[in-house]
């Protein structure tokens, strides 16, 4: 299955804020802004990791490369790991959406059936540091759980 890579991906948020929505006089909205924000921060994380880098990269970066994006994005550390969640997120919805369509599945037409689709078939399709990365928040998340019922 092909990977998205964060090539692939900047080249997708460009082709976004080239579209004519985005040219429009009044196009210089707060998510145009935040959207061109997007773009530099992703540009940073290929600079530090490589065209090449997948969403397995980002979960493996450590505390000096994820400082170097920080500091070249001049982004807070909690910004890009926020950013960080955001690629691996679309990353399982666009793995999630291959394994559908070769399966012949349909493919979901709004954003609740987006998500039972990825409630569904997201085990399958994560690949191993996606899941011990979400085993390790489940656990933190029930530690926590169990604190507060004490």
């Amino acid at each position: 299955m092909e990977e998205l890579t964060l090539e692939k991906y900047k080249t997708e948020l460009d082709r976004g804020l080239d579209s004519w929505g985005a040219k429009l006089s009044f196009g210089q909205t707060k998510e145009i802004q935040m959207a061109k924000e997007v773009v530099e921060c992703v540009k940073c994380f290929i600079d530090v990791l490589g065209n090449e880098a997948t969403a397995d990269d980002l979960i493996d970066m450590d505390r000096l490369q994820r400082l170097k994006v920080a500091t070249a994005s001049n982004k807070s550390m909690e910004d890009i790991q926020i950013m960080i969640s955001q690629i691996q997120n679309m990353d399982l919805m666009q793995r999630t959406l291959r394994k559908r369509k070769a399966e012949r599945k349909p493919i979901p037409p709004d954003s609740h059936a987006m998500q039972a689709a990825i409630k569904k078939d997201a085990l399958s399709v994560m690949s191993k540091s996606q899941k011990e990365m979400m085993m390790k928040r489940q656990m933190e998340i029930g530690k926590r759980m169990a604190r507060r019922r004490k």
